[in-house]
């Protein structure tokens, strides 16, 4: 994976292999940020290491939240691994890959959209969080 100067990464006690933003659509990943209305885009990170293990499990969270440039909301998922919050996950499934997919829909919106995706762990501070601007092309 070509790695992409646009995405922001600030990890709290984690490390990861790859971040990056794919379109399953098109089978790419996405390096010049440009996506379009409808199109189905992951935020992926892969290798993503340091959350605490209890028998062999980790307590993820994932929250994806973004704006327009006008302020708007246009995504806000609190918690997308809720339903782990009893049964974890096994420790390597979330260092092999850790992924959220959206789909914008033709709505009143102002390029660019700031996206903001938080990984955190439940049982610890440690925590990735990605950053990026897209841009939403109208075709």
């Amino acid at each position: 994976v070509n790695k992409n100067d646009r995405l922001t990464l600030e990890p709290k006690n984690v490390s990861y292999d790859e971040a990056y933003v794919f379109s399953q659509d098109a089978g790419k990943v996405i390096n010049d940020n440009k996506i379009r209305f409808e199109e189905n885009v992951y935020v992926i990170i892969e290798g993503l290491k340091g959350f605490r293990e209890t028998d062999g499990l980790v307590f993820p969270g994932l929250s994806l939240k973004a704006l327009d440039s006008s302020g708007n909301l246009i995504l806000d998922y609190t918690d997308m691994f809720s339903e782990y919050n009893e049964t974890g996950v096994q420790t390597q499934d979330l260092a092999a890959r850790v992924s959220a997919h959206f789909r914008i829909s033709g709505i009143n919106f102002n390029n660019p959209m700031q996206l903001e995706m938080l990984v955190w762990d439940k049982k610890s501070d440690a925590n990735l969080k990605v950053k990026t601007e897209l841009e939403v092309i109208k075709e």
